[in-house]
């Protein structure tokens, strides 16, 4: 089943039905919403009105709970939606799943394994036989991120401990975070590995869900039968039957 940390959507206005105006600004020519509001809201990165229009930016976390780190899949995307509407800022006219567009994704996948440190020096070292073709740069301090050199390609892998990402990150919205899903969660999380594949761009996606739509909308993402983070992991290590990926543990 696909899963999604993170997802840029552009909803049509008309499912919009109400909207609080002051939560609003004007900023570059563009009518978004206040920083000061998003950094009090886990899981929500961005509201913006454009060419009749709602750009959303939301993350698995807007769904975070007690033993749940929270990822976005079609079993719940209604209640990610329905999150967005409880802060009051906008109302949907019916939830917009259907008529969502897709604009960038991060495609997502958690494995558990015995030792994390281990198991990313490995991926490390497959990834860098295959280096002429990626730069490999450090990620979060917690991972790394294999990313194309050529600047027209925006499609990237990375590869964290999410435990170490979780408690790196002394943002005031992390804390808040922390505090949603508490401590005991974390902790539950000692050796979770999480793969995610950025996908930046419509070019990005179309390949990575092997699909030639002209708008690639939620609702077929979301019941793709692809593997998109297999695909690019297999892709980075050149590396389609390694054993730490392919037996007793279920990765893929």
């Amino acid at each position: 089943m696909i899963t999604l940390d993170r997802v840029r959507l552009l909803v049509p206005e008309k499912k919009v039905t109400e909207v609080d105006e002051n939560a609003f600004y004007t900023f570059t020519n563009k009518v978004t919403v206040k920083k000061e509001i998003l950094n009090n809201i886990v899981g929500l990165r961005e509201i913006t009105y454009r060419n009749n229009a709602f750009l959303l930016d939301i993350s698995g976390k807007i769904i975070a709970s007690k033993g749940y780190l929270g990822l976005i899949n079609k079993n719940n995307i209604n209640q990610a939606l329905e999150k967005v509407e409880e802060t009051g800022i906008l109302r949907f006219n019916g939830l917009p799943v259907d008529e969502a567009q897709v604009l960038y994704l991060d495609v997502t996948k958690d494995t558990e394994v015995e030792n994390p440190l281990e198991t990313l020096t490995a991926i490390e070292l497959l990834a860098t036989q295959r280096k002429h073709k990626n730069k490999i740069l450090d990620y979060q301090n917690s991972g790394l991120i294999i990313k194309p050199y050529a600047k027209s390609m925006s499609d990237s892998l990375a590869i964290y401990l999410k435990y170490k990402e979780i408690i790196k990150n002394k943002s005031p919205k992390n804390q808040i975070y922390i505090e949603k899903i508490g401590f005991e969660t974390i902790e539950n999380f000692k050796n979770t590995i999480r793969l995610e594949r950025h996908l930046g761009t419509f070019k990005d996606i179309r390949k990575a869900f092997k699909t030639d739509s002209e708008k690639i909308m939620l609702e077929e993402i979301l019941n793709s039968s692809e593997n998109p983070v297999k695909d690019k992991f297999c892709e980075v290590t050149s590396n389609l039957n390694d054993d730490r990926f392919t037996q007793g543990i279920e990765v893929f």
